[in-house]
């Protein structure tokens, strides 16, 4: 590859995360009202900039893409009859966003822009390199800090509470479906990337009844469902990576880890199961728990099934915190739970019942929840 070229591909990359920056600082509050239709527009100047430093390459058609185009139509048809059956379990919404023709296009128009574009940017960008440049990365990474920067204002990682929801139900989807679209990209074209990205960045806001799913379950089929994407197209570009068999078997294996690893997480981060995971962001129960540690919590909604010495998960004003029950006391019939951080020298001052007690801690998990405590930590530190 020309230096030249990788040159311009780096100052387009740079351009998309400067704005991304601009975009926190002054847009978001100066300007929210017009946000939207400002990196719309900027996103379709980068496109033009695009084109004029590299150049558009016609997208040809191969057996290879149109069955890459076939396979992501099936699976996101197949999609909507998964949700829309699981709707007849959950219930159904009235959509607010299909109220009327101009309320669809006032909420569609400037997102479907932004997603065109987007799109538009990556296939540019990825036609003018090789298959193993790293600057594949580089590119990824800039969209994914766009994506992120966009959609979510920073200082919502100010609330620890706020940050692991957050980080798992925004930052997590963009960067899962942004890896996933460039890997689609590479292999099957502009074609599948755009149908993908199109119909299910805008179909929320044009079917007039939607499942009655919680925002967070929302977010978590967007953590999964382009993992599964990939793993089903993956079949048909598994050759432009080796021809060997073991590395195939290699590849099935690995596949399957991840899908696994990834529904259990969806589960446990959805809050629709008995077990529910947190991020720790203090050190108030060192050793036993560190900050940046995750912790897997079974909810209870008895006092029978808490007892003295275990570790609780309980609500305090709008904080999660998990803290170990010292013992209980009853005062007029009714009983109240004493609770104190392993690392604190006094319990804690609250009058706290069953309900506040979301749940007994399981599990914990090392470290798991350290990039959204410091990311809060980073973002505090900068106000």
């Amino acid at each position: 590859m020309h230096t030249s070229i990788r040159n311009r591909i780096i100052i387009l990359c740079s351009l998309l995360v400067l704005y991304s920056i601009v975009y926190q600082v002054f847009i978001i509050d100066k300007l929210l009202k017009f946000s939207t239709l400002i990196s719309a527009a900027f996103i379709i100047i980068m496109v033009s900039l695009a084109i004029v430093l590299l150049g558009f390459q016609r997208d040809k058609r191969t057996s290879l893409k149109m069955n890459i185009l076939y396979k992501t139509s099936i699976l996101v048809i197949l999609f909507f009859i998964v949700t829309y059956l699981l709707g007849f379990l959950v219930g159904f919404d009235r959509n607010a966003y299909s109220r009327s023709p101009l309320m669809i296009l006032n909420n569609t128009l400037a997102p479907v822009i932004i997603i065109i574009c987007i799109e538009l940017y990556r296939y540019i960008l990825i036609k003018s390199i090789n298959k193993k440049s790293v600057l594949n990365v580089v590119i990824t990474i800039a969209i994914i800090i766009f994506e992120v920067f966009i959609t979510v204002k920073l200082t919502k990682f100010l609330v620890l509470a706020s940050a692991f929801k957050y980080l798992t139900t925004t930052v997590l989807p963009i960067i899962s479906t942004n890896v996933v679209m460039t890997i689609l990209c590479r292999y099957g074209g502009l074609r599948p990337v755009l149908l993908y990205r199109i119909v299910m960045g805008t179909y929320l806001y044009l079917v007039p009844i939607v499942p009655h799913f919680s925002d967070y379950l929302v977010s978590i089929l967007g953590i999964c469902f382009p993992i599964v994407l990939y793993i089903y197209v993956l079949g048909d570009v598994r050759d432009e990576f080796s021809n060997v068999e073991t590395t195939k078997e290699r590849f099935s294996i690995g596949n399957g880890i991840v899908l696994t690893f990834v529904i259990c997480l969806a589960m446990l981060l959805s809050g629709l199961f008995p077990l529910v995971i947190i991020g720790v962001g203090s050190g108030s129960m060192h050793p036993k728990i560190d900050k940046g540690d995750a912790v897997i919590y079974k909810k209870v909604s008895l006092d029978k099934d808490i007892k003295e010495g275990d570790i609780l998960v309980f609500q305090s004003g709008s904080k999660l915190i998990v803290h170990r029950l010292v013992k209980k006391e009853t005062k007029k019939n009714k009983i109240y739970y004493v609770t104190k951080g392993d690392n604190n020298n006094s319990t804690d001052k609250n009058n706290l019942t069953i309900d506040n007690v979301k749940g007994v801690v399981t599990l914990k998990i090392k470290y798991i929840a350290l990039p959204s405590i410091m990311f809060h930590d980073y973002i505090g530190g900068r106000r």
